[in-house]
């Protein structure tokens, strides 16, 4: 019965997860271009994902909630007495509740605030004492600014947040180093969220990495959209 669940075309399976899982093991273990050239029609594969001919998959990563998984570890690593401590638990509240860093410099939520206004010149004077509450924007009010946030950038903040691309891919090509965002899709069609398609916020996600936390060790891969294309993309 179960032989034919997943079989060409007419697999039973209709799970996006699946074949997520399947394309993640096809672009890590032909990783490199002499593995794609040795196998006809894997490269068609590749082509399909907008990965150039003669890359080198570095990492590949399933449903990659990095919003969300950078922002804890920087609060980890910034509110905990003991960061090593920290690191391990399975939940984690600083002493007091207090959730504020020392300083603006260590906050990722201000760097995220700080790319969804664009560097608007009055946002480091609309925190006390230049300090700002490390909570979760996908699920929490973000602060009130002394330059409002639109309604247009709190779902952007939240979008972002809450963002999880189906495979986020490393490779090189050259000298550089690329982050490309995969969204699978198998029968659904691309979902909105208030006005954001998926691959959009996908979009700001790597953007925002690529400019406030990779600080130049990465770069966005050549086939994402840019912001503002309204385009089906990667």
């Amino acid at each position: 019965m179960c032989e034919k669940y997943v079989s060409d075309n007419t697999s039973v399976c209709r799970e996006e997860r699946q074949y997520t899982l399947y394309l993640s093991n096809i672009l890590r273990y032909y990783s490199t271009e002499s593995r794609r050239n040795a196998v006809p029609g894997v490269q068609k594969i590749f082509n399909a994902c907008a990965i150039p001919p003669d890359v080198t998959i570095e990492d590949v990563f399933i449903e990659a909630s990095f919003m969300r998984d950078y922002f804890e570890r920087n609060r980890r690593s910034h509110l905990a007495k003991d960061v090593e401590k920290a690191i391990l638990q399975i939940r984690f509240t600083p002493k007091g509740k207090n959730y504020k860093v020392d300083n603006i410099e260590q906050s990722f939520n201000y760097k995220l605030l700080e790319y969804v206004k664009e560097n608007d010149i009055g946002l480091k004077n609309a925190f006390e004492n230049r300090k700002i509450l490390e909570i979760n924007y996908g699920h929490n009010e973000p602060p009130q600014l002394n330059s409002p946030l639109t309604d247009d950038e709190r779902v952007h903040l939240s979008g972002m947040m809450n963002c999880k691309p189906d495979l986020a891919v490393i490779y090189t090509i050259g000298d550089k180093r690329k982050l490309l965002l995969i969204e699978c899709k198998f029968e659904s069609p691309e979902s909105k969220s208030n006005g954001y398609s998926q691959t959009e916020l996908q979009w700001f996600v790597a953007d925002f990495f690529c400019k406030y936390h990779l600080l130049g060790q990465m770069e966005l891969a050549d086939c994402m959209l840019p912001k503002g294309n309204d385009e089906s993309g990667h």
